[in-house]
């Protein structure tokens, strides 16, 4: 995972959502929880902003989504109901199937389904089929959930747009195998609810990752320097913001050779 710059927020962006947002306001007002269906999802007119901004890139596992899979505007915090990991699932998960989830409240953060900051770009498997209406904070949800309670909450979920520095909270091997960093709750609960330790993620991560590891070993046992000099270009290629798991690459490097990454 990677920090990213948001995108501004263009101009027509409130107009756009003004009559959608108007609409779930007088649903609440009913009272009456909405529904995902209420949604108007104009909130995808947009995507490119989000898309271009992450290099074409999902926010929580990396994988590139043009020309290889659907992608979401993702809603970090879940609009319509909120769940969490079932009590009874032993941690952390490490199946490969999602695991099974409880109803918090059938009523998610409704006021921010048409706020610019909730945004990120996401392929369809990390938002779709893991994460959905999961969204993990440091103390349980006060249910049911009062307009504005987000800005008391502390999200343990990974955003790539969030204040948490990824590499604080991950970690991988050359495997491509990723872990928390001394047992993060963050990083545990972003790996579970993501499905970030899948095995077709873990398989295209691991051709990424033992490069890197080739790459290391020739810097620092290379015979020339013209050969170090070589595998330290191709490091730098291969954890440039545009990369694949560029995120992963960085890690890995930053753990190994402290400082080498600082320029990318």
């Amino acid at each position: 995972m990677l920090r990213f710059n948001r995108p501004k927020e263009p101009p027509e962006f409130a107009r756009r959502v003004a009559r959608a947002r108007t609409k779930i306001e007088a649903i609440v007002a009913e009272p009456r929880s909405p529904e995902s269906g209420d949604f108007d999802s104009v909130w995808r007119e947009f995507k490119r902003f989000f898309r271009d901004a992450q290099c074409g890139k999902c926010g929580y596992c990396e994988t590139f989504i043009r020309g290889d899979q659907y992608g979401d505007l993702e809603h970090f915090h879940p609009k319509a109901e909120l769940k969490r990991i079932a009590s009874h699932v032993t941690r952390p998960w490490t199946s490969e199937e999602r695991p099974p989830a409880e109803v918090v409240c059938e009523t998610g953060y409704w006021w921010l389904a048409y706020e610019w900051l909730n945004y990120l770009y996401a392929c369809v498997i990390c938002n779709e089929y893991w994460k959905r209406e999961l969204f993990p904070i440091e103390t349980p949800q006060v249910v049911p959930l009062a307009r504005g309670c987000d800005a008391s909450e502390k999200p343990l979920l990974l955003n790539p747009y969030g204040d948490e520095v990824p590499e604080r909270h991950l970690r991988f091997d050359f495997e491509g195998r990723i872990f928390a960093r001394e047992d993060s709750r963050h990083g545990n609960e972003t790996i579970e609810t993501c499905g970030l330790h899948r095995y077709d993620l873990v398989y295209v991560r691991g051709e990424i990752a033992r490069r890197v590891r080739g790459l290391l070993h020739e810097i620092t046992h290379g015979r020339t320097q013209e050969t170090a000099d070589r595998s330290v270009r191709e490091l730098h290629e291969l954890g440039a913001r545009g990369r694949r798991f560029a995120g992963m690459v960085r890690m890995l490097v930053e753990d190994r050779m402290p400082g080498m990454v600082c320029a990318l």
